[in-house]
């Protein structure tokens, strides 16, 4: 069976994405695409696909998700990039699953497991960031120790996490180079002298080749969004729907739950059938305008489950049927992430992955 609305995803964007990023790369720099959350909402069993022949390392954020793409016969490199639940490191090692390891504490506990294939390891070093991470030489020491010490684990990388991107580069470059400082300490001290270095999010990678080192992972890059506008990158995802009913409300009648909005004048209404169920916020009721039929259509009383109204007054001939943009272009106009964003007052980042496929017609193109 068919919805009415559609989450589209464009194969070519993501890989021409993929592609652009690499070409930004220096010589022999890993591309690590980062999936987690469901491929940023995406489909990660998709995006994985579309992917495994152009990038090198996949990123999630824990073994549930590595999970789902081994399960799909993909045999590119995996890291969790977040602290593993550490029942599943035996898994992990067993199907050439990288783990990153945050503290003593935690490397400790990974001892008490055995392992048929050593576990890979990449060492989180805590830089600016402050959510986990070692952050002093002595830890580091003591972790390289207990490594180097046990043929069952293979250090395999080390790296942080950026806190900022282009509104706050200082913090980019003290971050950075405080990697470079504890970073170089680990490989001088590691049996393994060809650990892989990785810092860069999607901006540091596209702005800040000095800090490439030996790979960078990207998120909101590969899926056509940048800090700092881009126009090589192509968004993948568009959310459309059609119109299920056209209807005249009278001037002073209310529309909605709760009677939140009122008709200044006689008006043409119509029902969309796309609701905060599927990721379009209650929170944009009377505050946000889509399009119908490539024009601008407000938003009129509250957002409901399934469903929500928009005034289609002033656009001509509109139909039951009619094509309704949720996400994406048509014609000359287009509604961004940007602009749920800014209704909103959160990131692009929150508004990509509230929108869910599950009640839609899942369409690549």
């Amino acid at each position: 069976m068919e919805n009415l609305s559609s989450y589209i995803i464009s194969k070519n964007n993501l890989i021409n994405n993929a592609l652009y990023i690499k070409q930004k790369l220096k010589n022999n720099c890993k591309l690590c695409a980062m999936v987690k959350a469901d491929g940023y909402g995406h489909k990660i069993e998709f995006v994985c696909e579309a992917l495994k022949n152009t990038v090198d390392f996949f990123g999630v954020a824990n073994a549930f998700e590595a999970e789902k793409i081994r399960k799909c016969k993909i045999k590119n490199p995996i890291i969790i990039v977040s602290i593993p639940c550490v029942d599943d490191v035996e898994w992990c090692a067993n199907n050439d699953v990288s783990v990153c390891v945050a503290s003593l504490e935690e490397l400790l506990k990974i001892l008490k497991h055995k392992f048929k294939k050593p576990l890979k390891i990449h060492l989180k070093l805590n830089t600016g960031l402050n959510r986990i991470g070692f952050r002093n030489k002595s830890d580091i020491i003591d972790a390289l120790q207990i490594i180097n010490n046990n043929k069952n684990l293979i250090l395999e990388g080390v790296f942080t996490h950026f806190a900022t991107k282009s509104h706050d580069e200082k913090f980019i470059d003290k971050q950075a180079k405080k990697f470079k400082i504890l970073s170089d300490f680990v490989k001088r001290n590691s049996n393994n002298k060809c650990i892989i270095m990785h810092c860069c999010n999607s901006y540091a990678a596209l702005h800040k080749s000095k800090y490439h080192f030996d790979m960078v992972r990207c998120g909101f890059a590969l899926y056509g969004y940048q800090d700092v506008v881009d126009e090589n990158l192509k968004p993948v995802s568009e959310i459309k729907s059609k119109l299920v009913f056209v209807g005249k409300v009278n001037k002073n009648e209310t529309i909605g739950y709760d009677r939140t909005f009122k008709c200044e004048k006689n008006s043409k209404i119509a029902v969309v059938p796309m609701g905060y169920a599927d990721g379009f916020d209650r929170r944009l009721s009377n505050n946000f305008e889509v399009l119908v039929n490539g024009k601008k259509a407000k938003v009129v009383g509250n957002v409901c489950m399934d469903v929500f109204m928009v005034d289609v007054s002033n656009i001509p001939n509109v139909k039951v049927g009619d094509v309704v943009t949720i996400l994406g272009k048509d014609g000359d106009n287009e509604i961004t992430l940007s602009d749920y964003a800014k209704a909103l007052n959160t990131s692009e980042y929150e508004i990509m992955l509230k929108f869910r496929y599950l009640r839609m017609n899942y369409v690549i193109k």
